[in-house]
């Protein structure tokens, strides 16, 4: 079989598999690209509207995040931000507020420090009492106790964003400014090998040749890197979240506080893009013992990971199905 040979194969066409296509055809020197998507388009599947907050995320009204590491955030979210601006497509995205409440005494006085810290570095950053807040979005204190406080902080740049639709025009910037960019889709690649110079891809139907390869597919990317001999010691915990339509209750994004030694962001709600009149909350936490989910026939893939194969991985996942910070 004849093996075509190119700079860089990008393996996955989510959102990070197109950017990376992107910003290499528009920013570099590098033509010869392909991306390999398994799917018969991209982003069916992490970047899939339904399949995620919809959120840019910029670190500020995340209270996951410290100052440290929401500032690293913050540039990339600025960066997407104006990509998505430029396209002036309301499919894509839209713009509304953004903010987290605070419901104790407890949670004010650390929302309040968390203000006082953050201000200088996000101006757009404001803070609002019970009486304010019920005019923007009045179901947070409809029915409360009048005698339990209510603040929020938040901002009015609050983007939601369409993944799938952003990774399409990545990838059609990047062909127009690199006409020799290649998707091919139905791709999913089964065997990697390393070769002097470069790398050896196997797909249903093709064998590929690649200078440089970028895993841009989610587990799947540490499954070959271990293929690889590399990261043997690292394992993945899948954990899938569940995002529920509850009809019109908020016009806005309003996260809750986090609770402490949680990884990632709390229960939220948010207006849908696909459909601004809904109001959707999430994500629920549930451990899967899948590449991805709903694809049963990943688990096979699954338990060639460390996590099962190994006492430390075992160990580990006791250790963090303990703590019970994922229900």
């Amino acid at each position: 079989m004849h093996k075509q040979r190119y700079q860089v194969a990008i393996i996955g066409g989510g959102v990070t598999g197109t950017a990376l296509a992107y910003v290499l055809s528009r920013f570099t020197n590098v033509r010869n690209i392909i991306l390999l998507e398994k799917n018969t388009w991209v982003a069916k599947e992490n970047s899939n509207p339904l399949n995620n907050a919809q959120t840019s995320h910029d670190g500020s009204t995340e209270t996951n995040y410290d100052l440290r590491d929401a500032l690293k955030v913050k540039v990339a979210a600025t960066a997407l931000r104006r990509y998505v601006d430029s396209k002036k497509d309301e499919i894509l995205s839209r713009k509304v507020k953004r903010m987290v409440i605070a419901v104790t005494d407890r949670e004010i006085t650390k929302l309040l420090t968390r203000y006082s810290e953050f201000k200088p570095h996000y101006p757009d950053l404001w803070f609002m009492d019970q009486d304010e807040l019920a005019k923007i979005e009045p179901n947070i204190v409809k029915g409360r106790n009048s005698r339990q406080v209510v603040m929020a902080m938040g901002s009015d740049e609050g983007y939601i964003v369409n993944y799938q639709k952003l990774a399409e025009h990545l990838a059609g910037d990047a062909h127009k400014d690199n006409p020799a960019f290649e998707i091919k889709f139905n791709s999913p690649v089964s065997v990697i090998k390393k070769i002097d110079g470069g790398y050896v891809l196997q797909t249903p139907n093709s064998s590929i040749c690649a200078d440089t390869v970028v895993f841009a597919a989610g587990p799947y990317s540490l499954f070959f890197a271990q293929k690889l001999g590399h990261g043997l010691e690292y394992g993945i915990l899948s954990v899938a979240g569940s995002f529920y339509d509850a009809g019109h209750w908020l016009d806005n994004k309003v996260y809750r506080m986090q609770i402490e030694g949680r990884p990632f962001a709390e229960i939220h709600g948010d207006p849908d893009i696909l459909d601004m009149a809904k109001t959707r909350f999430g994500p629920t936490t549930k451990v899967l013992p899948l590449m991805e989910r709903h694809h049963y026939e990943t688990f096979k893939d699954f338990m060639q990971l460390p996590l099962f194969r190994t006492l430390r991985g075992i160990a580990s996942l006791f250790k963090i199905l303990w703590k019970r910070k994922l229900i």
